[in-house]
């Protein structure tokens, strides 16, 4: 190998490899399932209040409200509150039909899910609720999702992440690839990071908050990413978000590549946006407190798209067949591996059938799509608007 080129070549071989060590020991983590517990007795009974903001959600929302009624949790333990927001559409009357609880927020001055919930949650009555449950407007929860909830709360966690999957994977090539991309961020880290007793993360549908968790962090989130933001502020604040596989909730996708735009581009510039704004404290945080959950947090911000990694990978690897030594030929090898057997974890945790793996043909474009909406907002540095999901298509 040159000279000039080695070092070079070994920094970026050494990120890649952390990278994917990273990513493969959550992998690991994931496929190990702790023996379950003896069922234990009734638990507390905790009174819920389930949010869902709903920006002109007319044509999804019933369908929600329709599986929070047959939950098989006390119909007197849990209130359903939807927020329509700004909304010029029917939301607000089907959600009346519907038998819940409404609330008009007409402020168009100042839009967003974070501004949503910051403005009701001061409007509900504090000692009416255990822990909020937050539900995007376009999703569908299982039967048992509030029960499995309340299992998680009776272990004595401030703060929950349910199981955030995509509904219908099959509608569509681009639709699986999405449904493998969550299986594999929520899924696998999410399963990974709570055996090594991490903060999994707030995925913005399904996540709960504890009144304790909201004294001790109030919501003040209002960015396009909202979620990720608010989780950052708990870890800081030394709080964890335990992970509740059992308690699943099944959001829309886009099916084509020009509806789901928007909202990739949101979630990619929120996320470097994030990096930018929080980077430091995080690393402070890991640093002064030996703080796991701040160091993966930052972790996680910082480590770009799979699909970018997989590239990289790539080159590097023929830069280091033809110019490195065999040890960097080694290396280069066993990091794309690692990244393979993460996302074989992620199809077996994702629950598609077989037959969806014929997607993986669209993977090349998926592939570029991705690596060019990264470079685009890393470039531009803006900070992401919250902008509704044209789900069309």
């Amino acid at each position: 190998m040159s000279s000039l080129l080695a070092p070079g070549i070994w920094l970026l071989l050494g990120a890649e490899g952390a990278a994917s060590a990273y990513l493969t020991g959550l992998a690991g983590l994931a496929l190990w399932r702790k023996p379950r517990p003896p069922a234990a007795e009734a638990g507390k009974p905790w009174r819920l209040a389930v949010i869902v903001p709903a920006h002109d959600e007319e044509a999804l929302l019933p369908r929600l409200l329709a599986s929070l009624a047959g939950q098989e949790y006390p119909a007197d333990l849990y209130a359903v509150h939807v927020i329509a927001d700004n909304c010029g559409d029917a939301t607000a009357v089907l959600a009346r039909a519907a038998g819940v609880a409404v609330h008009e927020r007409d402020e168009p001055e100042s839009p967003g899910k974070g501004q949503a919930i910051a403005w009701l949650l001061p409007r509900l009555p504090a000692a009416a609720s255990d822990a909020y449950v937050f539900v995007d407007a376009d999703s569908i929860v299982e039967p048992g999702f509030l029960a499995a909830l309340a299992r998680e709360l009776d272990a004595g966690h401030l703060a929950l992440q349910a199981s955030y999957r995509v509904a219908d994977p099959d509608r569509a090539p681009l639709v699986t690839l999405r449904a493998l991309a969550f299986a594999l961020m929520h899924e696998l880290r999410g399963r990974g990071k709570a055996r090594l007793g991490l903060s999994c993360g707030i995925w913005g549908n399904g996540f709960v908050l504890r009144r304790e968790a909201l004294e001790r962090v109030a919501w003040q989130s209002f960015s396009g990413v909202e979620d990720a933001e608010q989780h950052l502020l708990l870890v800081l604040a030394g709080l964890r978000v335990a992970f509740a596989p059992e308690a699943r909730v099944y959001g829309d996708m886009p099916a084509s590549f020009r509806a789901a735009g928007s909202q990739q581009r949101r979630w990619e510039a929120g996320r470097l946006a994030l990096l930018r704004r929080y980077g430091l404290r995080l690393a402070v945080a890991a640093g002064r407190r030996r703080d796991g959950a701040a160091a993966a947090a930052l972790l996680e911000l910082a480590l770009p798209p799979l699909s970018l990694l997989l590239s990289a990978e790539a080159v590097l690897a023929a830069l280091a067949w033809t110019l490195g030594s065999a040890e960097a030929r080694l290396v280069a090898l066993a990091a794309p591996a690692g990244l393979l057997f993460y996302v074989a974890v992620g199809f077996r945790l994702s629950g598609l059938r077989p037959r969806s793996y014929l997607a993986l043909l669209h993977a090349p474009g998926y592939v570029l799509w991705k690596i060019a909406l990264y470079a685009r907002e890393a470039l531009r540095r803006a900070e992401p608007a919250w902008v509704r999901t044209n789900r069309e298509g």
